[in-house]
């Protein structure tokens, strides 16, 4: 006579949590090691099953925790189901990360002094590219982020148009060499990337 593999010994009416928690910690390696994962197995009759609400939130020691997945549902045997939810902090920001990048840094040039019987030259703008220390910073949110423009300029019907604060740039300030990218990171956790670089002035030689 074959014997069940589970048996419904409990009240699978209410949703049940089996097992202890597995906990990860999704960004160690990148030296975080505040940011949390942590992985819920359940097990409910099949005719009591709802799916959580996401984003439902569960609290943790560094303070709460957001559904960000609930898996397919798979009977185990007597009519019950079992799933895994998946929580996780808002990642902190993280702001030490280095990389290197060819950063093309922009000169606009616009002569003062021309002949006022011809009309007057139109701006130019010089680009030079040179490979150079970066960070890049992540940032995490619950509600979405809005990129962070780079400063640059552009000359458009003979004006020059600035963007993203370009013309006050401070040497040693952080700025952010391209535009920032957004999107979600997991469920509805939200993140911004932003890879910068800090200022410093060419020295004229001549």
């Amino acid at each position: 006579m074959s014997v069940p593999k589970y048996l419904n010994d409990g009240n699978y009416r209410l949703t049940q949590q089996v097992g202890c928690d597995e906990i990860s910690l999704p960004f160690s390696d990148v030296g975080d090691h505040s940011s949390v994962e942590i992985k819920r197995t359940y097990r409910v009759a099949q005719g009591s099953y709802i799916p959580a609400l996401p984003m439902s939130r569960i609290s943790i020691a560094s303070g709460f925790a957001y559904l960000v997945n609930e898996s397919e549902a798979s009977n185990i045997g007597l009519g019950i189901l079992e799933f895994t939810r998946t929580y996780d902090s808002i990642p902190i920001t993280r702001n030490w990360e280095s990389t290197t990048i060819a950063y093309s840094k922009q000169y606009v040039s616009t002569s003062a002094s021309y002949d006022w019987t011809t009309p007057p030259p139109a701006p130019e703008i010089t680009e030079i590219t040179y490979s150079t220390p970066g960070r890049v910073f992540y940032e995490y949110s619950l509600t979405p982020f809005d990129p962070l423009i780079a400063p640059r300029v552009a000359v458009l019907f003979g004006s020059v148009v600035a963007f993203g604060g370009w013309g006050l740039l401070q040497e040693g300030q952080y700025y952010p060499a391209e535009d920032s990218e957004v999107g979600i990171y997991k469920g509805k956790i939200f993140y911004r990337r932003t890879v910068a670089v800090k200022w410093s002035n060419f020295v004229r030689i001549s």
